[in-house]
Formats: C-alpha cells, structure tokens, sequence
C-alpha cells in the first residue's frame, strides 16, 4: 500500500527574538501551482512583511522541492525550513515564515535559528498523518446514464472533488491507488456508450 506522511491540519506558530517577529505557517498541497498561489496570498495578507520565506516538498504527485531566502543572507531561511520539513519526513507540505523585522540585526547563526525554529513550531502544531496515495479521474457520461454510472460507483470507496451538469455529466472523483485496477474494470463492465474517462 503506497502511503506518505503530512501535516494532519494547518497550523502557525509565533517566535519572536530582538524584537523581530517570525510567523510560522504550514500548507498542505499537492502542486507547485498551489504554493505559488499560497505565497502570493500572504503577500496580499502581510504587505508590510519584512521577509516571507518558504520550503516545499512533493514527491506523490509531482516530484519536486524548493526553499526561498526572499532576499535574507543565502541559505539563512529557506534551507533550514527545508531542513525541518525533511527533519520530519514530511511531503505535500509548505512552511512559510513571515518576517517582521525588529530593528536589530540578527546575523546569519541568529537568522537560521530564528527560521528553523519558527517552523519546527508550526510543523509541531500541525501534528502528522499517513496518507495514501490517490488517483484522480474526470468521468463524463450522458444525463441518460448518469444513474448507472453512479450506483456503480456507489460500489467503491471514492471521493467526490467536483461535479458539473451541462450538456453532459462530468463527476471528478478521487479513489486509492491500490483500488485503481479495480476502478476501471468495473467500469469496463458497466459498458457506457458514452462514459468519457481522463485521468487528472
């Protein structure tokens, strides 16, 4: 069974030194597009922040990892919020810390202090969980078949992300990967003439 370990909730975290603030804060995603939206929002919530530093790691469904000083001294902020996100054998996971600046100079010892320790709190305060792995499908059929589609994924243990009802019926659906093969022989049998599947 292919499994992962993550955050189990999103969380922050407040570590002050010499007067400067680091704000802590972790995301669970599932793609570099989504940390780059993350980040951009807490530009958006913190415009006066000194600093916004951050590290993710994917390796489920893209495999991928990235560390920012956001201008900080090279390898004072990025590189140990990554250090700690690996620390915990985490993935699907973004830490970010928001820097308010204090007026006093930390120098680089006090700087990868201060932003390790903001996110081995912020990752402390998520706690962990084991997941496993998911795949993801568009399935498409028409208003005609609808019902038969869904009792039979009714069948199966799945999850719903999305449904659209236009000229067809589009239902996005999240299922285990271990349940996958079994996924798609029952809808083999099912032998819709219009099911359009895509993998997502």
């Amino acid at each position: 069974m292919a499994s992962y370990r993550t955050i189990l909730t999103e969380s922050d975290s407040l570590y002050k030194v010499s007067g400067s603030k680091h704000i802590g804060k972790t995301f669970r995603i599932h793609s570099e597009k989504q940390a780059k939206q993350i980040i951009q929002n807490l530009w958006e919530e913190h415009p006066q922040a000194t600093h916004i530093c951050f590290a993710y790691v994917l390796t489920v469904y893209e495999k991928l990892e990235r560390s920012s000083d956001d201008g900080e001294p090279g390898g004072t902020a990025g590189k140990p919020i990554l250090n700690q996100i690996k620390s915990a054998k985490l993935t699907e996971v973004l830490v970010a810390v928001i820097r308010y600046y204090g007026g006093t100079k930390l120098g680089v010892s006090g700087l990868i202090d201060a932003y390790k320790n903001a996110a081995k709190l912020a990752i402390e305060a998520s706690g962990v969980e084991e997941c496993e792995v998911e795949v993801q499908y568009a399935l498409t059929v028409s208003h005609e078949e609808t019902p038969s589609l869904m009792n039979a994924l009714n069948r199966l243990s799945f999850r719903k992300l999305n449904t659209r009802v236009e000229l067809d019926f589009t239902i996005e659906i999240s299922i285990k990967e271990e349940s996958e093969i079994q996924f798609l022989n029952v809808l083999k049998d099912l032998r819709l003439t219009s099911l359009e599947e895509t993998k997502i």
